[in-house]
């Protein structure tokens, strides 16, 4: 949806704005033998991420030790439009929280 979303922004703007917002492939990855969505990406700028589903309550995204500032902002990115979708509560890479849920 977050992919398809972005195709949508280029389309408006006449501009390949998917690569730019979406510049990973995803595959799927072992982590601390736990199932987990890994996004690698070839631009220069970004390296990779790991998405995994915890507690079958919490999404975590994790930065791995060469993760980059800019994946550090998609995943953020990332985060923050997942929330949005499924109304939820949100703890950022800097421990602060947002609510995209009715309090």
């Amino acid at each position: 949806d977050y992919i398809q979303s972005s195709t949508k922004i280029g389309q408006q703007v006449d501009w390949n704005y998917e690569k730019v917002s979406f510049p990973y492939t995803i595959s799927n990855k072992k982590l601390d033998d736990q199932d987990a969505l890994y996004l690698q990406s070839n631009d220069s700028r970004y390296k990779h991420f790991v998405v995994s589903i915890q507690d079958d309550k919490n999404i975590v995204i994790t930065l791995l030790p060469n993760s980059t500032y800019g994946d550090k902002g998609k995943a953020n990115e990332l985060c923050r439009y997942l929330a949005q979708k499924i109304e939820a509560k949100l703890e950022l890479f800097n421990n602060r929280i947002m609510y995209f849920y009715k309090r």
